[in-house]
């Protein structure tokens, strides 16, 4: 599998983290240092994920390939559903931040699956494992950053309609897990 394949496969995977990393920054106006903190936490996990993917191998493919996106979509859904219900909220002294770090684990889990299942994958291709990680960690953190920034811009014109909208769109994903 060549660079531009790797690539491709990069993008794809961070995409949700994106949309994730909007709703997160709709939710809390970030500081460069949570920006990064919480972009770097998707980052490792999508990094992380292709290689357990590949070491867990054939044997548990099957398995985790039947249930994994039913997973996904149950965090996902969990998430989002929070966080609709977090922006109906009138009283925002309340509002459990999306950046706390249980919520950010299970952002990063239920995003991670793909990367997972990517990992799967490449055991039946030959794959530069270095290459792939740094280009799937590398371009998920830029992904992630461009999500803190421009959601942090649209909270300055909608408001909590951002979060809102975050909400339903990690609703959505999880649909979209569900299924493919």
């Amino acid at each position: 599998m060549g660079f531009l394949e790797l690539l491709s496969i990069a993008l794809s995977l961070a995409v949700d983290v994106a949309v994730v990393c909007l709703a997160a920054s709709a939710a809390h106006k970030p500081t460069l240092k949570n920006a990064l903190f919480v972009s770097g936490v998707f980052a490792l996990f999508h990094a992380v994920m292709p290689v357990l993917g590949l070491l867990l191998g054939y044997g548990f493919r099957e398995y985790l390939s039947a249930y994994g996106h039913i997973i996904g979509f149950a965090l996902l859904l969990f998430v989002g559903l929070k966080m609709l219900k977090d922006s109906l909220s009138r009283d925002e002294g309340d509002v459990e931040r999306i950046m706390h770090p249980g919520t950010l684990f299970v952002l990063a889990l239920a995003t991670s699956v793909d990367a997972l299942v990517i990992g799967f994958s490449f055991n039946f291709v030959t794959v530069n494992m270095p290459l792939a990680v740094s280009l799937i960690g590398s371009v998920t953190l830029a992904a992630g950053l461009l999500g803190m920034y421009l959601g942090n811009k649209g909270t300055l014109v909608l408001g909590n309609r951002v979060q809102t909208i975050g909400a339903f769109v990690l609703i959505g994903l999880a649909v979209k897990v569900l299924l493919t």
